[in-house]
């Protein structure tokens, strides 16, 4: 009763009142080593730190050996140093319950934002998700992907993009560097980063970070739109979102990543989107490395992937 009612009082003050309550991102997670007890915990962190991106890491194995390199070893042999944690447990802690989406989705103000009330339920809507594209092939562009039916505003598009993706979260992605450092003649190393850089895009909320790069799906020919009106194809949290929404964070892959039809797609129309989105620093006044090269994109119609002729399959990768 109070407790339940403070709790939401609580996290409802840190989405609606962002400027003045300075938490970023937002966890909650259940402890069921704690039954027969209701136990949860709100992870408060504070600009998106490094601490987070640990805390989100992918691999259990690596947390597990961060772990036995901080702990003192049992004195008895045959003993482990912990009782019931290692990285298997800990990647219970990223995620949270389906119960949690629950409370989410039917309390205010979440439950009256599209994600809680149009996109949950369209993920398992075959309607809701075009797979009327093709590839087409372009002298300057090189690979482009081009509506074959009408698709109405709000449809997924080609929502298996998402599931089909290959992630590499920041500490992988920065000991991939290293790596490239140490063996700089390991060409394949790097042949990996530059495809996840040319291809890929930072894909970051409270539960995940790092960089996704789709493998096994024609969204990934999707070019970028240089102006709002010809730009149809976008992504659906809002920074509050991102920030905090255990619907978000259950199901990151599909909500976050997946290309929704901004406005209608009428047949034979490329599908664009802004490759700004692609890095979290990429938007006016961000990167301007990036942002350069999205400007230049423009100019010239070519970006990272060079194109040699319409015979070009890309097979080296």
């Amino acid at each position: 009763g109070d407790v339940e009612t403070g709790r939401s009082r609580l996290l409802r003050s840190f989405y609606t009142q962002r400027l003045d309550i300075q938490y970023t991102p937002i966890m909650v997670y259940d402890e069921p080593l704690a039954a027969p007890y209701d136990t949860s915990f709100v992870l408060l962190f504070s600009g998106w730190p490094h601490s987070h991106t640990r805390f989100v890491r992918q691999n259990s194995g690596a947390i597990t050996l961060d772990l036995a390199s901080r702990l003192k070893p049992p004195a008895q042999a045959g003993a482990l140093p912990t009782k019931f944690y290692d990285g298997t447990t800990h990647k219970t802690y990223q995620r949270p319950s389906r119960a949690w989406e629950e409370w989410h989705c039917n309390t205010t103000p979440f439950r009256d934002r599209p994600l809680c009330q149009t996109y949950r339920f369209q993920i398992f809507d075959p309607d809701g998700n075009s797979r009327d594209t093709e590839v087409v092939l372009d002298a300057v562009k090189g690979r482009t992907l081009r509506a074959t039916r009408a698709i109405p505003k709000g449809t997924f598009i080609n929502l298996e993009d998402a599931a089909t993706s290959l992630f590499i979260d920041y500490d992988e992605w920065d000991l991939l560097h290293s790596f490239i450092e140490m063996y700089p003649d390991a060409l394949m190393y790097s042949e990996l980063r530059d495809f996840v850089v040319a291809y890929g895009y930072q894909a970051s909320t409270a539960s995940r970070a790092g960089w996704a790069v789709s493998i096994a799906n024609v969204n990934t020919f999707v070019n970028h739109g240089c102006t709002e009106e010809e730009t149809n194809g976008t992504h659906l949290p809002s920074y509050n979102e991102m920030n905090f929404s255990p619907l978000l964070a259950r199901h990151m892959e599909l909500l976050m990543v997946s290309q929704i039809a901004k406005r209608d797609i009428a047949p034979g129309e490329e599908i664009l989107q802004n490759y700004l989105h692609f890095r979290e620093d990429g938007n006016e006044g961000g990167n301007s490395v990036y942002n350069a090269f999205v400007n230049n994109m423009c100019k010239t119609k070519k970006g990272l992937v060079e194109v040699s002729g319409v015979e070009d399959t890309h097979d080296e990768l």
